[in-house]
């Protein structure tokens, strides 16, 4: 699951799939935001720093190589089905808030 650390992050590197209803929003920060207004929400788990290591049970945060601060991937911590996977991310549902301020 790609991640970002923060609303300034997505602006920056994915302006483009980022939906257009957030220009009303924050139309500093989304002006130029041109994404489908049906995408799914956009949503933050925690305010902690973004780096490697463990984000809950069973997932770990992985940084991009070539831009580590402003991208990773949250991932499996060790090899595991799609479905266990899927399981590990939807216990952490109750973290996650919808973050489009």
């Amino acid at each position: 699951m790609s991640v970002q650390p923060s609303l300034e992050a997505l602006a920056r590197r994915y302006l483009l799939q980022v939906p257009k209803r957030l220009r009303e929003v924050n139309p500093r920060l989304f002006r130029g935001a041109t994404g489908s207004p049906n995408t799914a929400y956009i949503w933050a788990m925690g305010n902690g720093p973004f780096v490697e290591g463990p984000v809950a049970p069973d997932l770990a945060l992985r940084c991009d190589t070539e831009q580590p601060i402003l991208h990773g991937v949250v991932e499996p911590d060790r090899v595991m089905s799609l479905s266990d996977f899927q399981t590990a991310l939807a216990t952490t549902r109750d973290v996650w808030i919808i973050e489009e301020q």
